[in-house]
């Protein structure tokens, strides 16, 4: 980002007060490092801001600067802020610089999920390896309450409050924005280390006086007297933007400015709120841009092309420079009155002299009087927001219409284009800037147009044309995640009743959008290609698009109807503890350890990261507003987070031991947590106090349920004890003792009657009653029953025995019990969904089972992979989390239905690193690092063996199937350093012959088409040709990279350039190969029945396919 625009402004005097006024802010030793200087819009805090900048940077300070301009896509996120500030501080210090280089090509091609680990990486590291001493390092962040969205604002106080010094370091940060609670509220989570300024608290008379000496500076070059700047102070009324604009409209009007200065202190009111003041001098602003002398027709036009121009203008999701404003605005602006218009509008505009920047607003205040009409009073100015954005929405999509005139938006030419090789220099050149605004934020002036969205609109009709190359152009913007949340926000703006067709195209778009995203983000062409390929048969995307596919294959692969029901694979390096799902389902908490992740289920990306607690955390919860989330710790503490931001909200301490659970009540106002000190506490969620403390339990208590109405509270502790407590009052309203460790408890019926669980060596279902104390219903289990479980409102009771799942009807009065048969190993983990209608089951397989609570049937199967170690469910029970014994978490979608019939399957997770499919047989082969492969039946999902060792060594690279199917081909490294090809029968995935000859690493085979004679090449430098009905070598092309063929076999060259990829004609009379090295890559056509190397290309190949007769 260019270094921020300096205001040459004297404001001495605000900064006198901000920086020495407080005892020398920036070179003092309080400890306070961070400044915040806060006020109402229009009171100067960018000036401010902006003069402390200069000042600092002209007396040699070690200094970087960011400001923050809301609707506009460079300076409104917080993910740009870190890289700005490193980028100005290297240009700065050249050890700082070469620190930084160190440490980024010490960790090449990171990418920072978090802001913090960007910090941490970037700034806070290379301050830790500098040498020399250094002044204060100071950061200026003006208008911080213009960064998008409030988890942003907290994620950035967070870490600007967390260090006072780095090393030797002073840091010392100067915060300017309007006066918002999170920005408070984070920023005395500093304690007592920051200086708290508020504008307002200045007197009025020092503002006027600051104000008084900007207008001396500004109009110095007028001779207008002190009189008149004195009534323009006036005018002011102590608002900083109305002194700036005014004096800008004077400098632009020169010639004139005598007689517009007179017309601005007679047409500005007097004695009228501030805002009324700049509402004034805005129209005056605007009337003046009309002559006067024009008639009402002409007058009329010149209004319109300013409402169409700065309707723009103020509306744009991110500012624009004018050609590609020119391009996007309404056609009937020409580029040429666009130039005259903007010129009008120098004292409200920020226009370059260099056309490649973009103009901005000077101030936001602007869009504001604009788009309201109590503050823009003026019709014939006023700009219809709705109508502004449809303009825009419009235009953005004959845009992209015109320039997705075909696939391969940047016309690179090559499938296999990988995101890294282009210069993100060279973008503009592929994607005009018009073009990358188009695809960024068409949906969003789509959706502030407020305009209804129906099947065969223009949104229907550009979906159905340019799904693919609108998702092409994001990927190589590096913002799909982006186009997939706008998937979500096109899908909820539609109706099933007004758009059915469209409606299921989004969804079936955000499913593969999601499927392909690891591939496309990396590979941009890809989409049209293994995206559309493995899509399943069903898919409206595929369907659509097939086209796309069948210009590069010559037939798309075998896959399954319908989309698997798993969403995403996470693999974590420890193991996952506690899971939580926040209400809505957007986001899932995930505790390891002593931290938090916060990821994004409709990206699958991780937000945020909660670090506070120091020890294990054993529980963790949202509220019923999803807007707080509350977990425990054997650190003794109770923890309370705003999951969105981030940021720690209040540490609850009293335990004196491990905190074991915490939970809310169903109003959210309590919060109540049980520890191994054998007490219970009960906190107000709303005020962060305590309130009391319930003592009565004589061991560690590990369960805490409050009744539907929030009124009792059960605990229950390892001895057995279950105590009913009356919330309000604090006192035990009823105690049950019984025999064992209590597992699990539920209210029902109402809350007229308590479930338990209780382990005493073997399991137990008890059902007290509530209003007489007796115990209505008990049954024991034998010790190897799986743990109980019961739905959340306690109406279903579910236990696992003896290959049988046994599904209890709690609050009936018979309390039946239904049997769930079918499982085929033992289950290791139960939930019901929130709802109660459906429970799932995992088994020791991986399977998991989806039963229907009131029909006893199972309605899916879900094929994972390891033992099931715990489930999870989603409030609103269409999302469902499974933990599994290798530490993986496998999110699943439930809510789409499938065929009737249809198995989902799954077999591919998160560490595979490559699959193929047979072309006939329906048999799967998948690989991960440092593991066997794998085989499965694609039709049932089924595991059907893992390739086995051979002479103690794993099968590797490469993996090729016959086209028949019938035969599997792959290499091997075994301990003789005998490089070997290994023959498998794929249906049972039997080991059938050793091929040995080759003296390095097998890189590339094929089979012949009528499955009689495989090539293989090396990095020995030859090609071998094998007879498959006796398995021997038949010929050795050897010296591969000088393109010469021997008869008979030699000592092969070893080290030579590999040979990447192998065909072989159907007539088994040519093989073509592809290698790398030395300058470039190779093709090399060989004739086998002479001999001869009969062409060599000396090109950039990906892929070779050959002609059936060579």
């Amino acid at each position: 980002m260019a270094a921020p625009k300096i205001d040459s402004s004297n404001t001495q005097n605000f900064s006198n007060i901000a920086i020495t006024g407080q005892g020398n802010w920036i070179d003092g030793d309080d400890g306070a490092h961070v400044f915040w200087l806060h006020g109402l819009a229009g009171t100067g805090k960018s000036t401010i801001a902006r003069t402390i900048a200069r000042q600092l940077y002209d007396e040699g300070y070690w200094m970087a600067s960011f400001f923050f301009a809301r609707n506009d896509d460079e300076t409104s996120k917080a993910n740009r802020f870190v890289s700005t500030v490193v980028s100005q501080l290297a240009d700065k210090d050249l050890e700082f610089q070469q620190q930084l280089q160190d440490l980024i090509l010490k960790d090449k091609g990171s990418r920072y999920r978090l802001l913090s680990d960007e910090w941490k990486e970037l700034f806070i590291n290379p301050l830790l390896c500098l040498n020399s001493p250094r002044s204060p390092l100071i950061i200026i962040i003006d208008a911080l309450n213009e960064c998008e969205g409030e988890g942003s604002i907290a994620a950035l106080i967070q870490i600007l409050t967390q260090a006072q010094t780095v090393g030797q370091i002073k840091l010392r940060f100067l915060i300017t924005s309007q006066s918002q609670s999170i920005i408070r509220k984070g920023i005395q989570h500093a304690g007592p280390n920051f200086v708290n300024f508020a504008l307002h608290d200045v007197p009025d008379s020092e503002v006027s006086h600051d104000i008084s000496l900007f207008l001396h500076d500004r109009l110095s070059e007028f001779n207008f007297g002190n009189e008149k700047i004195e009534k323009l102070v006036g005018k002011a009324s102590g608002v900083f933007i109305w002194a700036d604009t005014a004096s800008r409209f004077l400098k632009t009007h020169r010639r004139i400015a005598f007689l517009r200065l007179t017309e601005m202190l007679e047409t500005c009111p007097a004695d009228v709120p501030p805002e009324e003041h700049l509402n004034s001098l805005y129209l005056f602003v605007l009337q003046q841009s009309i002559d006067s002398s024009l008639e009402s027709h002409h007058r009329e036009i010149m209004c319109q092309d300013i409402q169409i121009v700065l309707g723009t203008l103020v509306v744009l999701f991110g500012p624009l420079a004018l050609d590609p404003l020119a391009r996007l605005i309404d056609q009937s602006v020409t580029k040429e009155n666009l130039s005259d218009t903007l010129a009008l509008f120098e004292p409200i505009l920020d226009i370059p002299e260099d056309r490649l920047r973009p103009i901005r607003l000077h101030h936001p205040s602007f869009r504001e009087f604009l788009l309201t009409a109590e503050r823009c009073k003026d019709q014939s100015f006023r700009v219809d927001e709705c109508h502004a954005h449809m303009a825009i929405f419009q235009r953005s999509i004959d845009l992209m219409s015109g320039f997705f005139g075909k696939d391969d938006v940047c016309d690179l030419r090559d499938p296999g284009a990988l995101l890294r090789d282009l210069d993100p220099n060279d973008l503009e050149q592929h994607l005009p800037s018009e073009i990358q605004y188009a695809c960024s934020f068409w949906v969003q002036h789509l959706m502030k147009s407020k305009t209804n969205i129906l099947d065969n609109d223009f949104t229907h009709r550009f979906i159905k044309t340019h799904l693919l190359r609108w998702f092409e152009a994001l990927a190589w913007m590096e913002r799909m995640a982006e186009g997939i949340a706008t998937l979500d926000l096109l899908t909820s703006a539609t109706s099933i009743e007004q758009s059915p067709l469209l409606r299921k195209l989004l969804q079936d778009a955000k499913r593969f959008m999601q499927y392909s995203q690891p591939v496309v983000s990396q590979a941009p062409p890809q989409i049209y290609l293994s995206a559309i390929m493995f899509a399943p048969k069903n898919s409206c995307v595929r369907e659509q698009f097939r086209e796309s596919a069948l210009q590069v294959a010559l037939h798309l692969p075998m896959i399954q109807n319908d989309w698997s029901p798993l969403l995403y694979t996470f693999k974590f390096p420890v193991p996952v503890d506690v899971v939580a799902f926040m209400p809505g389902g957007a986001m899932v908490a995930i505790a390891m350890q002593n931290y938090i992740l916060v990821w994004n289920l409709s990206t699958g990306r991780c937000l945020k990261k909660l670090e506070g607690h120091r020890r294990k955390i054993t529980s963790c919860i949202f509220s019923k507003n999803g807007k707080t989330l509350a977990t425990s710790s054997c650190d003794h503490t109770v923890r309370l987070w705003e999951p969105i931001s981030g940021q720690s909200i209040h540490c609850f301490e009293g335990h004196t031991d491990s905190v074991t659970t915490v939970i809310f009540s169903p109003d959210d106002t309590l919060l109540a947590s049980a520890s191994h000190d054998s007490t219970v506490r009960i906190w107000s969620s709303s005020d962060d106090k305590f309130i009391d403390v319930l003592k009565g339990h004589t061991d560690s208590v590990h369960n805490l349920l409050f009744s539907f109405d929030g009124k009792v509270l059960a605990s229950s502790s390892s001895e057995g004890c279950i105590i009913l407590w009356n919330c309000a009052s604090g006192e035990a309203m009823q105690k049950f003792q019984l025999d064992g460790f209590i597992i699990n408890m539920a209210f029902t019926d109402g809350g007229t009657r308590l479930a338990c669980i209780e382990d005493n060596g073997d399991q137990k279902l008890s059902l007290w009653n509530l209003v007489n104390n007796n115990c209505e219903f008990q049954k024991r289990y034998g010790d190897d029953t799986c743990d109980m479980v019961f739905s959340l409102n306690g109406r279903w009771c579910a236990m696992y025995d003896n290959l049988d799942v046994l599904l209890y009807r709690l609050d009936d009065s018979s309390i039946f019990c239904r049997i769930l048969s079918g499982q085929e190993n033992d289950v290791h983990a139960m939930a019901f969904s929130p709802n109660e209608e459906v429970l799932a089951t995992g088994q020791e397989d991986g399977l998991l089972r989806i039963w229907n609570t009131a029909t006893a049937e199972c309605t899916q199967i879900l094929v994972g992979r390891n033992g099931v170690r715990s489930i999870f469910w989603s409030q609103e029970s269409d999302s469902m989390l499974s933990i599994h014994a290798d530490d993986s978490l496998w999110l699943w979608d439930l809510s789409s239905e499938q065929d009737e019939g249809q198995e989902n399957f799954e077999f591919a997770s998160c560490d595979m690193e490559y699959i193929d499919l047979s072309p006939k047989m329906n048999v799967a082969l998948s690989t991960a690092t440092c593991s066997p492969a794998n085989l499965w039946d694609t039709k049932n999902g089924r595991h059907i063996a893992q390739l086995g060792k051979i002479s103690n060594a794993i099968p590797d690279y490469p993996y090729i199937f016959s086209p028949d199917g019938r035969l599997l081909a792959s290499g091997l490294l075994d301990h003789t350093q005998t490089h070997k090809l290994i023959l498998w029968n794929p249906l049972n995935g039997n080991y059938i012959k050793s091929l040995e000859g080759h003296s390095a690493r097998v890189t590339a085979a094929r089979i012949s088409h009528d499955c009689k004679v495989l090539v293989s090449a090396s990095a020995d430098d030859t090609l071998r040709i094998w007879d498959l009905n006796n398995f021997h070598c038949s010929q050795i092309i050897q010296n591969v990279s000088e393109g010469r063929i021997l008869r008979e076999p030699a000592n092969p060259y070893v080290g030579y350039p590999s040979v990447q990829n192998v065909v072989i004609s159907q007539d088994k009379s040519t093989v073509g190969s592809i290698e790398e090295g030395g300058v470039g890559k190779y093709i090399r056509v060989w004739n086998l029945s002479t001999g001869h190397c009969r062409q060599t290309w000396n090109l950039c190949p990906r892929l070779v396919i050959l002609s059936s007769d060579g």
